[in-house]
Order: C-alpha cells, then structure tokens, then sequence
C-alpha cells in the first residue's frame, strides 16, 4: 500500500508515512500517542503519502503490543482515498442540483442537507444537521409527530415530497447503506422526471 519493500522502514519513525506539514504533524502524532496510552487503541483516519510520494488517506487501528519489556504499536490500515473520492463526487452532484434533497436517519433526524433545501426551507445547514424532519417541515399544520402527514410517510416508506411546505407524491427513497452508483442513478431519475 504504501509502496515500500520489505524491511525498508525498519528503525524509522511511522512519521515518515504520514503527509502533514510538521506542525500539524506533531499534533496528529500527539494526539495518537496520548490515546495509545490512555486508551491502549486508537482508531481513526490519517493522510499518508506512498514511497513515490503520492498522497493517500487511510482508515486506521492502532494498537499497543507488549513485546517482552518493549512496547510496540501495531496498526493495521486501509486505503480509503476512493471511497473519500467517490463522497467527494456524491456531495458535488447533490449540491449542484436545484432539487432540494436532504438525508434523513432511520429515526427521522437531518443528516445531510443540501443548499437547495436550506433556501426552500429557509434555513441553514446547521440549523438543520440533527433535528427530525418533523421539525423542519410539517405538511398538515399537525404539530403532533406521531400524527404528521410527513412522518407517517416516511414510517410507511411511501413516496411522498415536501416542496415549499405542500405534501406532493414523488419522493425518492434510497434505503442505508446503498452503492454510489443506486444514489447516482436515482439523483439523475428525479431529475430527469421533474
């Protein structure tokens, strides 16, 4: 992965691999270590960069391994740079369409949020991250969740869109976890229906 031979690393920091500027490196570093001795793990992402110098991001887990009187860190990681990439691509097609489109959870809370629907709903993406749907757009006036028009439809998993506040049939479920291909696929039905 990161394009080294066997033994090439030996007796070198794993700083070597990572591919922040100094500073930001020593902090990524410290925070690390301040983990793998508080918590004895550490688990979370990193930039690297391959022996010819091309970048890359990782999923990591480190470990720390007691190897006689010597303590070792063990890390196994990923190569993450395309599923980052292919995220990159879905957040800029989501964002660059005029339909309003917004992620909702399982329990119904904003997950994500594009511009289109924070200015049809008049708000900011932050006002919007976390709060249930019901909260953001209520279609029958009922201020009751467990009776909302929205809400019912979305339990149900039937089509049903909110535009400007009006309850219309059309919306487009995509259900948790689905290929980039499903989202890319369904973005571009809507669209090429409306």
């Amino acid at each position: 992965m990161f394009g080294f031979g066997p033994g090439e690393l030996l007796g070198k920091s794993a700083r070597v691999l990572n591919s922040y500027p100094k500073e930001e490196n020593d902090r990524v570093v410290s925070a690390i270590t301040a983990e793998l001795r508080a918590k004895g793990y550490w688990a979370g992402e990193t930039r690297n960069h391959r022996k010819d110098g091309t970048p890359f991001s990782t999923r990591a887990v480190a470990t720390v391994l007691q190897l006689g009187d010597r303590p070792l860190v063990l890390s196994v990681q990923e190569d993450v740079t395309q599923i980052r990439q292919a995220e990159e691509q879905v957040r800029l097609l989501l964002e660059s369409t005029g339909e309003g489109i917004v992620g909702i959870d399982l329990e119904g809370q904003c997950t994500f949020i594009n511009r289109s629907a924070c200015a049809m709903l008049g708000l900011q993406p932050a006002e919007t991250i976390g709060r249930r749907l019901h909260e953001l757009v209520q279609t029958s006036g009922d201020t009751k969740i467990e009776t909302c028009d929205a809400n019912g439809k979305l339990r149900e998993g039937v089509d049903a869109v909110v535009r400007h506040g009006i309850q219309q049939d059309a919306m487009h479920f995509i259900q948790k976890p689905f290929a980039l291909e499903q989202l890319v696929r369904k973005v571009r039905e809507v669209l090429d229906a409306g």
